[in-house]
């Protein structure tokens, strides 16, 4: 990255110099601080960088209402005339994985944006906290904390503005360490985060992705280019986007055992669960290996003749009974060892139920995040407590259609046929048990969704 960076910077005389940028955050800015009236620029506007990586197709205002043109490289933003400040950015999207940037920035004084300089906000406390944090380079003023640390391939300031990016997301974070943050190294502002993560957000999802989102940037190797650990950590804040799909809308999450990412609340669910009983959480009641079309809503109605595919349709989205065994819904002879029905909840393409880049994981998948995971599952309170979230959410029955055991019993089903060739394999959480079984196919039980 060979982008030059410009600063223009005014110098205020008390105690540290500062011109700080303004994030919207609750503290006063500095004596001397350039406020929404100075203009810079002359006859020809200034150069400004979105620096988070880099940023591009953002929006990037002055407060008259001027707009920057974005260059084409560098995350650079050129303004035809002079302008006003406070500047301010929102959306765009990286330059390098063209994944979407969502968080506001804004500045009030200077030709760069970033998740520090928008943190320090115009504030000396701020920046004489950040100070104090004695990063290599030993950086003391707002000059030293706004630079291109990649392009300079400084770790030390990318590893904290990575951090601010997350503090970012959630306003009552923000607030919390910037009125507090009495620390002195780096290593102790990680301990400290974490620790404001648990105690001032209240989305349990988002409390999760921030905490490992924040080990990822701790476990960054200095020897690593910062080009390369910034490409993997914007793929890793994909898990703060939501995903819309037939309807509604998930987040995700990732999991502490594995890392991989899943869907935050089961297919069809309107919420992440808030207990083991949240209704709201239940989601929608699947036949194993069955599209979506509509017969797995707990409401709708059943018909009682099997199908003579897998795509059920002769059904027409209706919810297939079947009282003798095996008691699956499709006809005998039907993909009897149900290969067929594996192979369309394993699809990643968004053909299938779960969203693209998306499938039904098999069942040694649902184990290691449970019953085998380190803080093993035993029974409904602990898959509520698992990052998961999973709620007991009942069961619809194969034979008739009604709703069994909400509250006090769920399976989740997993895309593996069982070797019997009749049933197929899920996870099973009760008051007092949890583990793997094969149960029957015709029966209407929860999908959890697995990112490929």
């Amino acid at each position: 990255m060979n982008f030059k960076n410009i600063f223009l910077v005014a110098v205020v005389a008390i105690g540290i110099g500062i011109t700080g940028c303004s994030g919207g955050g609750d503290d006063t800015p500095t004596a001397g601080s350039t406020g929404g009236s100075t203009t810079t620029g002359g006859t020809a506007g200034p150069t400004i960088t979105a620096l988070d990586g880099y940023i591009k197709n953002a929006t990037l205002k002055d407060a008259s209402g001027q707009t920057a043109t974005y260059s084409g490289a560098g995350g650079k933003y050129v303004f035809a005339s002079s302008v006003t400040y406070p500047l301010t950015l929102t959306g765009g999207v990286y330059e390098d994985t063209n994944t979407s940037f969502d968080i506001n920035m804004t500045c009030s004084s200077g030709s760069v944006l970033s998740p520090i300089t928008t943190f320090i906000d115009g504030n000396s406390t701020v920046l004489g906290k950040l100070a104090n944090l004695a990063l290599s380079g030993n950086p003391a003023s707002f000059t030293d904390f706004s630079v291109d640390y990649v392009d300079t391939n400084d770790t030390a300031l990318a590893k904290l503005s990575q951090l601010l990016y997350v503090v970012a997301k959630d306003s009552n974070l923000t607030r919390t360490l910037r009125a507090d943050m009495n620390v002195t190294s780096l290593s102790a502002l990680y301990s400290h985060i974490e620790s404001d993560i648990n105690t001032s957000v209240t989305d349990t999802t988002l409390q999760n992705n921030m905490r490992i989102f924040v080990q990822k940037v701790k476990d960054i190797n200095s020897s690593v280019p910062l080009s390369s650990y910034e490409t993997t950590l914007k793929n890793d804040k994909n898990l703060f986007s939501t995903i819309t799909w037939k309807g509604k809308i998930y987040g995700q999450v990732i999991s502490p055992y594995t890392a991989k990412v899943w869907l935050d609340r089961n297919l069809g669910a309107s919420r992440v669960a808030t207990a083991f009983d949240d209704n709201q959480s239940y989601g929608d009641y699947y036949q194993w290996g069955r599209a979506a079309d509509g017969h797995q809503e707990s409401n709708s109605t059943t018909f009682a003749t099997l199908a003579s595919d897998i795509n059920a349709t002769n059904a027409n989205g209706k919810f297939i009974t079947n009282s003798t065994t095996p008691y699956d819904w499709v006809a005998s002879g039907v993909d009897d060892n149900g290969s067929l029905r594996e192979a369309e909840w394993s699809k990643t393409d968004g053909s299938s139920i779960c969203p693209i880049g998306f499938r039904v994981p098999n069942i040694s998948e649902l184990a290691a995040e449970t019953t085998s995971a380190s803080f093993s599952v035993t029974n409904q309170t602990e898959a509520f407590n698992n990052f998961l979230k999973l709620a007991s959410a009942g069961y619809r029955v194969g034979d008739s259609g009604s709703l069994n055991d909400q509250g006090s019993f769920t399976i989740v089903w997993s895309s593996s046929a069982s070797g019997s060739g009749t049933d197929a394999y899920g996870m099973s959480f009760s008051s007092n048990n949890a583990g793997t079984a094969a149960y029957y196919r015709g029966y209407g039980r929860l999908v959890r969704c697995l990112k490929d």
